[in-house]
């Protein structure tokens, strides 16, 4: 039997992106990003052009949040509304 692929995914709140990020990834035009939005929050793979994300708009933040998974060898983000809230990572209050 083939083994099963597994992928890595960094779970983090909701509180980690700007609203305006937020606005971004609900728009039906999500700038190269695929992206399944539900109830609390985002499943974002992280295959994406980072340098296009500035351009649209996106925060650093949520530019870092993808470049950490990226780093972290993680395939996939999960904001959500109840993952962690990370001290060392810049919040907002939306």
């Amino acid at each position: 039997m083939k083994p099963r692929e597994i992928s890595k995914c960094l779970e983090v709140s909701t509180a980690h992106i700007s609203e305006k990020d937020r606005d971004l990834l609900n728009e039906n035009d999500t700038f190269g990003l695929v992206v399944h939005q539900y109830k609390y929050g985002y499943l974002i793979l992280t295959d994406v052009n980072r340098n296009n994300l500035s351009k649209e708009g996106f925060s650093n933040a949520f530019i870092n949040l993808i470049t950490e998974a990226v780093e972290g060898g993680c395939d996939w983000i999960r904001l959500d509304s109840i993952n962690p809230i990370y001290d060392d990572l810049e919040t907002f209050d939306w």
